[in-house]
C-alpha cells in the first residue's frame, strides 16, 4: 500500500475564517449555517456576517466541501467591518 501524500489535505477538512481567526476544521459536508452555529462563539461570528466560500457569496444552506475556504465578513460600512 503506497504511503499517502504528506502534502495532501486531511479528509473532511476545510478552512473557516472570520476576522483574525482562521482554522482548518473537520467541517466538510456541513452547511454554512451549521458551521456558523457551531463555531459562532469560537470565531466571534456575528449572525449578520456574510458568508463566502472560495470567494463566492454563499447562503446558509450552501454545503462546504473538503479543501474549501469559508469566511465570514461584515458588510462594508458596518461597525466591525474588515473591508
Amino acid at each position: 500500500i503506497p504511503d499517502p501524500d504528506p502534502s495532501a489535505e486531511p479528509q473532511g477538512m476545510a478552512t473557516v475564517s472570520h476576522g483574525p481567526f482562521a482554522e482548518q476544521l473537520p467541517v466538510a459536508n456541513m452547511t454554512v449555517g451549521e458551521i456558523r452555529g457551531r463555531f459562532a462563539d469560537r470565531f466571534d461570528i456575528d449572525p449578520r456576517s456574510l458568508p463566502f466560500v472560495d470567494g463566492e457569496a454563499a447562503q446558509d444552506d450552501t454545503v462546504v466541501q473538503s479543501g474549501q475556504l469559508l469566511w465570514f465578513t461584515h458588510r462594508s460600512g458596518e461597525k466591525g467591518s474588515i473591508s
